[in-house]
């Protein structure tokens, strides 16, 4: 994975970008979170994500550069590299998510109205809540039966996925 890394590495000093969506780039390749490339340039997790997002439009159309930087091999490594670095980035982001994910409410998962209420009775309020209680402890909750738990992990599962 090192000779990955620097393979990109040198790629990427090769491209006219600038300087911090250069070092976005590179720390989102090293596997990175945004929140870790946030605190380095002292600069917020959502402006890393655009820069990122900048960087990489930039990338994927060359014409937007100003120049036709790589050739023949060089620009055949140039995207297996870039599929690595995507893939990795969707794997930090799944990771980085499920924290968000805890914190949202519970009307997210779209479940029905009698549901949800029996939930809140219950004190549950955020999707966090709902994944760190035990489903014998949902099941005594009132009007909440075996189909609503069904649903309820299913919806959540959905959320994860």
């Amino acid at each position: 994975m090192n000779s990955t890394v620097d393979f990109f590495e040198g790629l990427i000093h090769r491209v006219p970008l600038q300087d911090n969506e250069k070092e976005v780039l590179i720390g989102r390749m090293r596997g990175k979170p945004l929140a870790e490339i946030a605190a380095s340039l002292g600069r917020s997790r959502e402006r890393v994500r655009q820069l990122e997002k900048r960087a990489l439009k930039k990338l994927q159309e060359p014409s937007r550069l100003g120049v036709h930087f790589l050739e023949g091999q060089d620009r055949i490594a140039w995207l297996l590299d870039q599929l690595g670095a995507h893939l990795q980035a969707a794997e930090d982001d799944r990771e980085e998510s499920e924290p968000i994910v805890a914190d949202a409410r519970l009307e997210v998962l779209g479940i029905p109205t009698r549901t949800l209420r029996s939930l809140r009775r219950g004190g549950i309020t955020t999707v966090g809540q709902l994944m760190r209680t035990e489903d014998a402890t949902l099941l005594e909750l009132s009007h909440f039966g075996k189909e609503s738990l069904r649903r309820v992990r299913e919806r959540v599962a959905r959320l994860l996925s």
